[in-house]
């Protein structure tokens, strides 16, 4: 039996998602919460998003297998009664035996939050940078990176097995009272793609990259680009499968509420 997951977690106290040989990970508490719940089964899951030390997750969808039948309203109340106040479960669903996380989605929503000044109570879900925030700066840089582009030079460690060729559909800013809020879909990431993107975007609006060395990187997946983006700003807020419904709506979120129609 396969059963699907909607969860959130707050990122701060985590090494990321995936399992480190040391460090809190979501993951392993997710798969610790998982082995209680079903008498000790060593149960494996697998994530949309693999998000990095210090990102957050509005909605992450996760999958796992089990020989034991639970109804999906207690998978969701015992995992919740089992897991840390940093990670929620909102939803638990039994799905298709070919139902996968990370290889069924057909789209990622990540959003990032700049602060318009420093915060001491939003500095964990924010960047306060020292660049000076043009948006209409802002909004011409980020049309460089829409479509498709081989984005080597703008991760971190490439998987050498991973394609690093993305499609990036949108990207949009919007603003509020704390700051902005950069949102950005595509159909898949690579590590650290979004953070070095939102650092490009930001560093070219303030004059201080050029844009021709961007261009140049995007070319030829080569050259030198602006440091990424601090992780604490960054939160995967949506992931796209054909089998969504309208349930598959987010919690509200410093970085908003994202429908599966938007």
């Amino acid at each position: 039996m396969r059963i699907r997951l909607n969860l959130s977690y707050d990122g701060s106290e985590f090494r990321g998602w995936q399992i480190q040989p040391q460090g809190r990970t979501v993951q392993g508490e997710l798969e610790a919460a998982l082995s209680q719940l079903y008498g000790g089964e060593d149960i494996r899951s697998y994530a949309a998003g693999r998000t990095d030390s210090g990102v957050h997750a509005v909605m992450q969808v996760v999958h796992f297998d089990t020989v034991i039948e639970r109804e999906e309203k207690v998978i969701t109340k015992a995992l919740n009664s089992l897991l840390p106040e940093d990670v929620r479960i909102w939803r638990s669903r039994v799905v298709e035996d070919d139902f996968h996380a990370r290889f069924s989605a057909r789209g990622r929503l990540y959003a990032y939050r700049i602060l318009r000044q420093p915060d001491l109570y939003l500095r964990r879900y924010g960047w306060s940078t020292d660049s000076v925030f043009h948006l209409e700066r802002v909004l011409e840089a980020s049309g460089l990176f829409l479509g498709q582009h081989d984005f080597r030079a703008f991760s971190t460690q490439p998987d050498p097995d991973e394609s690093t060729i993305c499609d990036i559909r949108r990207i949009e800013w919007r603003e509020d009272e704390y700051g902005w809020i950069m949102e950005i879909e595509a159909d898949r990431f690579i590590r650290r793609l979004v953070r070095t993107i939102t650092g490009a975007i930001v560093s070219l609006a303030a004059a201080k990259v050029e844009r021709e060395s961007l261009e140049r990187a995007l070319q030829n997946g080569r050259g030198r680009v602006p440091p990424p983006a601090p992780p604490q700003g960054l939160a995967l807020v949506k992931v796209r499968y054909e089998s969504d419904d309208e349930f598959d709506v987010t919690p509200f979120s410093l970085w908003g509420t994202f429908h599966q129609a938007e």
